[in-house]
């Protein structure tokens, strides 16, 4: 288990990201496949403005053919509080197939002793739900300040999309239970697979719905035409924040 503190990965030195980008072609670039966030609704009520109080620590769980699995926490220093939990698995596009890239032998003999666990069922592939027919969606055209340094869509502006596509859901009485902004609800879980990309101008549809045998849980689909890049789902609670106890 290879373990540092948040800024060592974003200089690209963590994990030898660095030498591994070296490897492929000059445009190959690393891209998040799959996200799973799980949020302590304690973490709603801390001040961001003085992190002071926050530790982040980051650890690289395992490595496959063409992917990187690492966990990161966000830690409340003062209690030992762990606010925020997330899985990410991403890999290395290369920049002229457009295609994830196989690591090299010396990376993966490297990293040999994490290879291929299979220790987090969650970031297994999953299999498209079909979205039915009286489902709620939204379209928006995608602007040049929705995108990355790579030029395609950030994979956080994904996650507004969806926001905002249960929001007028919620204030349209699509929903059971849920009628105001989604804000006002706490998120819980957030499960994401990032499928295909896009870019300014392109539109894209937000469809969503309710599961039918846990009404806290939203589904979404984000398409393209037909092509979907988006398979999501969020679990929110039941209580909004002006009338939780914590």
């Amino acid at each position: 288990m290879i373990q540092a503190k948040i800024q060592p990965l974003q200089s690209s030195e963590f994990a030898n990201i660095r030498p591994l980008l070296k490897h492929f072609n000059r445009e190959a670039t690393r891209i998040v496949i799959k996200n799973v966030f799980k949020i302590n609704p304690a973490c709603y009520f801390q001040n961001f403005i003085d992190a002071s109080n926050l530790q982040a620590t980051i650890k690289l769980e395992e490595i496959g053919d063409s992917s990187l699995t690492f966990s990161e926490t966000l830690i409340d220093s003062n209690n030992k509080e762990v606010l925020v939990e997330r899985l990410l698995k991403e890999t290395i596009l290369d920049g002229t197939s457009r295609r994830q890239a196989k690591f090299p032998d010396w990376y993966i003999e490297k990293y040999s002793h994490i290879k291929g666990k299979g220790k987090y069922p969650s970031l297994s592939k999953v299999t498209i739900p079909r979205f039915p027919v009286d489902c709620f969606s939204q379209s928006v055209v995608l602007r040049q300040s929705d995108t990355d340094y790579n030029r395609h869509t950030n994979f956080t502006v994904y996650i507004k999309f969806c926001m905002d596509c249960a929001t007028e859901a919620a204030i349209n009485g699509y929903l059971i239970h849920y009628k105001e902004d989604m804000c006002k609800f706490p998120t819980e879980t957030v499960k994401i697979d990032f499928i295909g990309e896009s870019y300014a101008g392109d539109t894209l549809t937000t469809c969503m719905w309710q599961d039918g045998d846990d009404i806290q849980k939203f589904r979404f689909i984000i398409l393209k035409g037909k092509k979907t890049l988006i398979n999501s789902v969020f679990t929110f609670g039941l209580v909004k924040f002006q009338d939780a106890k914590l």
